[in-house]
């Protein structure tokens, strides 16, 4: 920084340098302080995923505001089609509901497919595969 302040007359320069590092320096380290461990993957992920969910509802609103309030027209040839923002948000809720359940019906399928039922699962065929070499002759 000193560098950029060679211009300056050596009085205004040490007053510049004091102010900077008395009153902008922990200002911008305030919002670090009292952090001494970084970030965990989930907090960072969460972090990450609000910054980019945020980024997308405004791109998204700044679809229909500006050019038209509230309507989207699509133009092909000759013809105009228009979609309302309530349809748009109706089929992005829907969307999104499907992947929701998609994922938990997932998650009940490997979950039956691990612990199975009459010992069935991969947890006991696994437990079960492993007693059979451990018990086999050498």
């Amino acid at each position: 920084m000193e560098a950029e302040l060679t211009a300056l007359p050596e009085s205004r320069r040490e007053a510049v340098l004091k102010f900077v590092a008395q009153r902008v320096q922990p200002l911008l380290k305030h919002p670090t302080r009292g952090r001494e461990l970084a970030l965990t993957l989930r907090q960072s992920w969460a972090a990450e995923f609000g910054r980019s969910f945020t980024l997308a509802v405004f791109i998204l609103l700044w679809i229909f505001i500006v050019p038209v309030p509230g309507l989207l027209v699509f133009t092909a040839g000759a013809y105009r089609f228009s979609v309302g923002l309530g349809t748009i948000l109706t089929g992005i809720g829907g969307a999104v509901a499907f992947v929701l359940i998609a994922y938990w019906a997932g998650r009940l399928i490997q979950w039956f497919d691990r612990h199975g039922s009459g010992g069935r699962g991969v947890r006991h065929r696994a437990a079960q595969a492993g007693f059979a070499v451990r018990s086999a002759p050498s």
